[in-house]
């Protein structure tokens, strides 16, 4: 099974990956997750797939790119405790 690329971002794990369009170009997924984790991650807070406009990607480089993107900016809009 392929490592998906997975970063820390101000108290959440962050999960991207690319899935193919048929076309030659990726739609950006992403899934956030509760703390800083490096092991098994458990169900995500927020799952979002890139369906539209902004969030196709030529190479699998540029959708995880642009679902990394979408992700913190989720984060960056929640309420700090």
């Amino acid at each position: 099974m392929r490592k998906m690329p997975t970063y820390n971002h101000r108290g959440y794990t962050v999960v991207v990956n690319a899935l193919p369009t048929g076309e030659g170009r990726f739609f950006s997924v992403f899934s956030i997750h509760q703390g800083e984790k490096s092991g098994a991650l458990g169900v995500p807070v927020v799952y979002q797939e890139g369906r539209g406009a902004g969030v196709v990607g030529a190479t699998v480089e540029e959708a995880h790119s642009l679902a990394a993107d979408r992700a913190d900016a989720w984060i960056d809009s929640q309420p700090r405790d």
